[in-house]
């Protein structure tokens, strides 16, 4: 795994990705990941992502790292049904945790 995106504040889904998001998820799809899934779930998180600046002194991975982590979470989990993040602990806006809320939601149905 690694990221294509260009690591710009503003980056935009795909064409491709917004289809992949869209697309009908089958049985055999399933299958056939399952095993990769499990071989590499936790291999994308070792790697060394570069981080992006944000306001306020923080900084967040690439959309890449989200995009995975929200389908890491859909897996596991199911459907998001938990609130979008706003606050850190410190009381500092939640960048980081609303990027994974955003991406958990839209892989919204894809379950098995």
């Amino acid at each position: 795994f690694y990221s294509s995106t260009s690591g710009g504040e503003n980056d935009d889904l795909t064409q491709n990705e917004d289809f992949f998001l869209k697309k009908p998820i089958s049985k055999e799809d399933i299958e056939e990941a399952t095993p990769i899934y499990k071989e590499n779930k936790e291999s994308f998180q070792k790697l060394n992502w570069k981080y992006i600046k944000r306001p306020g002194g923080q900084a967040i991975r690439p959309p890449d790292w989200y995009k995975l982590e929200g389908a890491m979470s859909q897996i596991e989990k199911g459907d998001n049904d938990t609130e979008c993040p706003m606050w850190t602990s410190n009381g500092s806006v939640d960048y980081a945790g609303k990027e994974q809320w955003e991406w958990w939601t839209k892989y919204k149905g894809k379950s098995a």
